[in-house]
C-alpha cells in the first residue's frame, strides 16, 4: 500500500516537475525574445536537452547495439564488475560533491582541499575494524532478533563506530589547515569525508549486487551519510555562531543525534523482526532531506562574506540534481549492458526509474528551494502536516536583493474595502538593499527609495509581491505590498517583527 501511494505521488510530481520546467523554457524563450539562439544558449535549455538526452540515449544504445556482453568475453566477469562497482561509485561521489561546490557560493573551497578530504574519508574505514574488534565484536554482540538489542546494536555498533570513524578527516582538516573558515564549509567538509567513506560502502554494495544497487546507494546511503556526519558539524558551527556558554559539549551532543539518526536508519532495514516496515526509513530519509536543505541554507546565510550582489539560483539545483543522479543510472545501465545482456540492463534501468522516482524527485525539487537571507536562522524542523512533508514546495522565488526599482502609485487608484494604497501619487526610485523576513515570509525586501521626502518618518521600508509567483522586470508592474520601517537596527538576525513594520498600503512595482 506504502509503494503504491509513493508510486501515485511520484507521478503527480513527474507533471508537476516536466510542467514547471516547460514553463521555464517558455519564459527563458520569451527573455531571449523569440530568438532561437539566444533560446538554446540559456542553461534551461541546456538542462532539459541533456534530461532528455541522458534518459533516451543510453536506452537506444542498449535497444539497437549488439555490444551486450561484449566486457565479459574479453575480461573476467568478476574483474570487470569490480571497475564497473568503482566507476559508478566514483560518479555518484562525483555528482553529489559537485553539488555541494556548486552551493558554496561566497568563498569557493580549493578542489585540492576536497579530494584530500574525500581520500581522507576513505582510508577511515580503515579504522572500524580494529576499533569494532576492539570495542564489539570480541564481546560477541550481534543482531539476535530481540528488537532492544537489534535497536542499539544499530545505534552504537554501527552508528556510533561510523559517525566517530566519518568525523575524524574533517576535525584533521579542520584543525590542522585554515579551509574551513566560514560555516558552509563545514557542512561542505563532513560531506565530503562522509562521501570518501560511503565511496567503499558503494563498491561493496554495487559489486554484490551486479549494480543493481545504483539508485539506493546514490539516494539513500550516500545522503543518509552526508546528513549524519552534516549533524555533527552543524551542531560544532551553530553553538560557535551562537557562542554558547556549552559549546564544549557541541561534538559529543552532535554524535549522540547523528548516531541516532544512523541507527533508526538502519535499524528497520536489517533488524529481521521488522525488515517488513523498511518503509520507514524511507519516511525518515524525506524527513532529514528537508532538514538537511535548511541546515545548509542557514550556514550560507550567516556566511561573513555574504555578498548582496553573489545570487544563489536555487531553482537550477532541482535539474541539477536530477541530471547528476540519472547520469549515474545512465552510466550503471550501460556498464549492465556491457557486462551481461539487454534484459538485465533494462531490467536495472526500469526498476531503478519505477522504484526511486519518488525519492529521486523530492531530492530534487526540495534541494531546488533555498532562498538566501542574510543573517537568517530558520528553524531546524520538518512540517507536520503530512501533504507539506511528503510533497516539496515547488516555486522558487528570484533573489532580487540589490536590484534597482520603481515605486508607483497611479494617480486613479480607488480604495477598496479591506486595501488601500500607500498615501503618495507618482514615482519614486530605490534600492532593494536586502532580504528580510517577516512573519515566516522570506520574500521580503528592505526598499531605501532615492528621494528623501518619499521617506518621511522611516528610514526605509519593507516591500513584497503580493502575489509571489510574479517576477519582478522593467516593463510591466507587479502589485506590492508596503511596510514601513521606522528603524532598520530592529531587523535582528535577517527577521523584522511586525510590531516594528507600520502597514502603508499597495504599490506597484517593477525593476528600474
Amino acid at each position: 500500500m506504502g509503494s503504491l501511494i509513493f508510486n501515485i505521488i511520484s507521478v503527480l510530481l513527474g507533471f508537476v516537475f516536466i510542467g514547471g520546467w516547460l514553463s521555464e523554457l517558455k519564459e527563458a524563450y520569451r527573455v531571449g525574445e523569440g530568438r532561437f539562439r539566444s533560446w538554446i544558449a540559456t542553461p534551461q535549455w541546456r538542462g532539459f536537452a541533456y534530461f532528455i538526452a541522458i534518459l533516451t540515449l543510453p536506452w537506444l544504445f542498449v535497444q539497437y547495439s549488439n555490444l551486450g556482453g561484449w566486457i565479459s568475453e574479453v575480461m573476467d566477469y568478476r574483474y570487470a564488475l569490480l571497475w564497473a562497482s568503482i566507476f559508478v561509485a566514483l560518479l555518484i561521489s562525483f555528482g553529489w560533491a559537485y553539488y555541494l561546490r556548486a552551493l558554496d557560493i561566497f568563498e569557493r573551497e580549493r578542489t585540492a582541499a576536497m579530494l584530500v578530504t574525500f581520500a581522507l574519508g576513505c582510508a577511515s574505514t580503515m579504522l572500524l575494524w580494529p576499533i569494532g574488534d576492539r570495542l564489539f565484536d570480541e564481546t560477541g554482540w550481534v543482531l539476535n532478533g530481540s528488537l532492544w538489542n537489534d535497536w542499539w546494536y544499530c545505534v552504537i555498533r554501527i552508528g556510533l563506530l561510523e559517525e566517530v570513524v566519518k568525523i575524524v578527516p574533517f576535525l584533521l582538516v579542520l584543525l590542522v589547515t585554515r579551509q574551513v573558515n566560514e560555516p558552509f564549509d563545514y557542512v561542505l567538509y563532513g560531506s565530503l569525508s562522509a562521501l570518501g567513506f560511503a565511496f567503499i560502502e558503494n563498491v561493496t554494495y554495487l559489486q554484490s549486487t551486479g549494480l543493481n544497487a545504483v539508485f539506493g546507494r546514490a539516494l539513500y546511503s550516500s545522503v543518509a551519510h552526508m546528513f549524519d556526519t552534516s549533524v555533527v558539524c552543524y551542531t560544532i558551527v551553530l553553538a560557535n555562531y551562537k557562542r554558547h556558554r556549552w559549546r564544549w559539549l557541541a561534538l559529543p551532543a552532535g554524535l549522540v543525534l547523528a548516531s541516532l539518526a544512523h541507527g533508526f536508519y538502519d535499524f528497520w532495514l536489517i533488524s529481521e523482526p521488522v525488515k517488513g516496515l523498511s518503509i520507514i526509513t524511507s519516511i525518515f530519509l524525506i524527513g532529514t532531506l528537508q532538514l538537511w536543505v535548511i541546515m545548509k541554507n542557514n550556514l550560507l546565510n550567516i556566511s561573513p562574506f555574504f555578498n548582496v550582489n553573489v545570487k544563489l539560483n536555487s531553482g537550477r539545483f532541482k535539474y541539477l540534481v536530477i541530471n547528476i543522479m540519472l547520469t549515474a543510472l545512465a552510466v550503471a545501465y550501460l556498464w549492465k549492458f556491457l557486462l551481461s545482456a539487454p534484459d538485465k540492463a533494462n531490467a536495472l534501468y526500469l526498476n531503478s526509474l519505477v522504484i526511486y522516482a519518488y525519492v529521486l524527485l523530492f531530492v530534487s525539487l526540495s534541494f531546488g528551494n533555498m532562498e538566501i537571507v542574510p543573517q537568517y536562522l530558520q528553524r531546524v524542523s520538518i512540517p507536520w502536516n503530512v501533504m507539506e512533508f511528503f510533497i516539496p514546495r515547488m516555486e522558487s522565488q528570484s533573489n532580487i536583493s540589490g536590484s534597482r526599482v520603481v515605486l508607483a502609485v497611479p494617480e486613479n487608484a480607488v480604495e477598496e474595502s479591506g486595501r488601500r494604497w500607500v498615501d503618495y501619487t507618482g514615482k519614486v526610485n530605490g534600492t532593494l538593499v536586502r532580504r528580510i523576513v517577516i512573519r515566516g515570509f522570506t520574500n521580503w525586501y528592505l526598499f531605501v527609495p532615492d528621494d528623501e521626502a518619499f521617506k518621511r518618518n522611516y528610514q526605509a521600508y519593507a516591500v513584497r509581491a503580493d502575489d509571489a509567483s510574479n517576477q519582478l522586470n522593467g516593463k510591466n508592474y507587479t502589485l506590492s505590498v508596503v511596510y514601513g520601517v521606522e528603524d532598520t537596527s530592529k531587523i535582528s538576525d535577517g527577521v523584522l517583527r511586525r510590531r516594528h513594520a507600520v502597514p502603508e498600503g499597495l504599490a506597484l512595482m517593477k525593476a528600474e
